[in-house]
């Protein structure tokens, strides 16, 4: 059993505080267990349509803002240790990744996500820069995660699943807030954001300071200073503009002492992104939405040193910067009764300038693409339903292909549904996959180079199709929801490297993933919330490597209470099989990790203010990533002030 001595003392005294009755009154109090009805969620990211999560055709975790604040997560991408079948981690204190069952290194490649319908995959490397969001936890709304695959709504490299983070409304929040962090390992957090509305417009404008040790025994502290605006403006009664921009500049540091091509350094990072979205509505179910937006990416850091055995490179600078200027236009509307359709275009210019990474004679590589989606939903009959949704894309690396979705849901009763659904999607390889030509200088080799890394500049898509049958079950209230999915995914194409120097990308693999996963959710009362998921998968493929990628188990329970006198408790308890992280990647023994939060809210309702203390890492250190990357206990305080 994994439920180990912390976590049942920690379950059995939650299960205590939600069944026996309360001697204390509250300050305000919550209402009774029989008048709270919760509804099942509706939801945007499986087809562009909102849909209610028992006529999705795909399996979609939702975390609210309750979870994210009871999580006691400090940064967004260990949200995603709450997600079915998601494995997390960090190969420094700035580069972290976030895969699903497997197939994972440092550069999360296999992932598409969006801030707001804006993709925040990067085209050089093939990543998500975590580190680089211009959005605190604060700015989240809520979070739609799909589980697998969706290219037919969202286009290659939405291969293994999507992550889309929907920030508040500006006109949400009203006023002056600040916000302060401070903890063990250097960490520091400050935040002053105002929000204001005049009339039809209003805004939401905040300015960061964060900053960290990182990893214990590390060279990887960082420090950043971000921010963020975002404006919302009805113009009549039939449409409405947002304007959203933002930057995040900083240091990270990276590297290990002796080593010639990790060599202990200093990256500089600046990134800048504006967005532009018109919405009108022509009547009920019928909207047309116009969107653009410029992501800009730069670092600078200095590759090559002096090696503790062995060849010592020239330091080098090796710069790179990445442009992107992104067009999409969506049309969703109602044909029938019984029929519901979305559809769009986009067009997107990618470049990525980096002269020691892609070689000094062609150092930019630009990347054309052009995209047709559409979606329709049927309903077949009252408890039928089927959606079928495609995406024809068109770039410069890969050429035209294809990405389809079928799929069928059906309800056995008003809130129990069965899914079956079939799908392909791909991943274009990225510039660095493609277009490598990493070369560097010898010391004291009078100019003789070393190549590294080459890419051929004619691969191929990686590809996939996923095979599900899911179930979903929810109470009439909503209190006890419950959903299972199995799963069957073929992987094509796989992009590898060969084993000697200078390392070839090729598509080499094949693998099939496999396996059955499911997420609960109880209220046993109004004051009580349990979340758990669990996840067993299975890889097999002629790589040893992609086949121990994949923790036979994953398993997270969230915990959420609140206490009389406006208290909150809650726990998060994460265990995870064994499993290897693939590129720079080690193999890592099973752990369990558990974080405590306590928080105590004062305060007039109208500005209600809050204290917190956040214990994470509750038990024994684990291994994150890399054999040297050791995880302890930690701990920090956060203020919540409205001024």
């Amino acid at each position: 059993m994994f439920l180990r001595s912390p976590l049942r003392s920690a379950v059995a005294a939650f299960i205590l505080l939600t069944n026996s009755p309360s001697g204390f009154t509250e300050s305000t109090p919550l209402p009774s267990e029989d008048s709270v009805y919760f509804e099942l969620p509706v939801v945007l990211s499986a087809t562009r349509l909102e849909q209610p999560m028992l006529d999705t055709p795909a399996s979609i975790t939702v975390i609210d803002r309750e979870m994210i604040a009871a999580s006691g997560a400090r940064e967004i991408y260990e949200l995603f240790r709450m997600v079915p079948g998601f494995q997390v981690g960090s190969d420094n204190g700035s580069v972290h990744t976030v895969t699903y069952h497997g197939l994972g290194d440092q550069f999360s490649r296999h992932m598409q996500v969006l801030v707001d319908g804006r993709s925040v995959y990067t085209p050089g490397l093939g990543q998500v820069e975590w580190s680089n969001f211009s959005i605190a936890l604060d700015d989240i709304e809520r979070i739609e995660v799909v589980r697998g695959p969706n290219a037919a709504s969202y286009g290659a490299n939405a291969f293994l699943g999507v992550i889309s983070i929907h920030t508040r409304h500006s006109a949400a929040e009203q006023g002056p807030q600040l916000k302060l962090i401070r903890g063990g390992d250097g960490i520091e957090h400050y935040r002053a954001r105002y929000a204001n509305s005049v009339g039809p417009l209003s805004f939401r404008t905040s300015v960061s300071r964060r900053a960290d040790h990182g990893i214990d025994q590390r060279h990887d502290s960082k420090r950043s200073t971000l921010a963020n605006l975002r404006a919302d403006w009805l113009v009549g009664s039939l449409d409405r503009l947002e304007f959203q921009a933002g930057f995040n500049r900083g240091t990270r540091q990276d590297g290990f002492a002796g080593d010639s091509l990790q060599n202990l350094r200093t990256k500089a990072d600046k990134s800048y992104f504006g967005l532009l979205r018109w919405q009108h509505v022509f009547r009920p179910e019928n909207e047309l939405s116009l969107q653009a937006y410029y992501n800009y990416f730069d670092r600078s850091e200095t590759m090559g040193g002096k090696a503790a055995a062995g060849i010592s490179f020239v330091p080098t600078p090796s710069p790179i910067t990445q442009h992107r200027y992104d067009l999409e236009l969506e049309h969703r509307f109602r044909l029938a009764s019984h029929w519901r359709v979305v559809w769009g275009g986009s067009a997107r210019l990618d470049q990525v300038d980096a002269p020691l990474l892609l070689g000094s004679t062609s150092p930019r590589v630009q990347n054309h693409l052009y995209r047709l989606f559409g979606n329709i939903e049927w309903q077949v009959l009252r408890s039928l339903s089927f959606n079928g949704g495609v995406m024809m894309e068109n770039n410069d690396i890969t050429g035209t292909a294809w990405s389809p979705r079928l799929a069928l849901n059906y309800r056995l009763f008003p809130r129990v549904a069965i899914r079956t659904s079939l799908s392909k999607s791909l991943r274009t390889p990225s510039a660095f996959e493609n277009n490598v030509d990493w070369k560097l200088p010898i010391a004291g080799g009078g100019g003789a180079v070393v190549p590294l890394f080459l890419g051929p500049g004619t691969l191929q898509p990686e590809s996939i199709i996923a095979r599900e049958l899911g179930l979903i079950a929810a109470t009439a209230s909503d209190n006890f929801r419950i959903e299972l999915k199995l799963f069957r995914n073929s992987l094509r194409r796989l992009v590898g490297t060969s084993g000697t120097l200078p390392f070839k990308f090729i598509n080499e693999n094949s693998a099939t993933v496999e396996g059955l996963e499911g997420q609960l959710q109880w209220r046993p009362t109004s004051r009580a919330r349990l979340i758990l998921s669990h996840a067993n998968g299975r890889t097999t493929s002629t790589n040893p490597g992609l086949e121990a990628s994949t923790p036979s188990s994953t398993t997270h329970l969230l915990g959420i209470y609140h206490l009389a006198n406006r208290y909150d408790a809650s726990f998060s308890f994460t265990r995870v099989g064994q499993m290897t992280w693939l590129g720079e990647g080690n193999k890592m023994p099973s752990f369990r990790r558990l974080d405590l939060r306590i928080a105590r809210r004062f305060g007039p309702p109208e500005h209600e203010a809050q204290i917190a203390l956040v214990v994470q890492n509750m038990m024994d250190k684990y291994t994150d990533f890399r054999d040297e990357n050791r995880r302890g206990k930690t701990g920090f305080l956060q203020l919540d002030l409205p001024l």
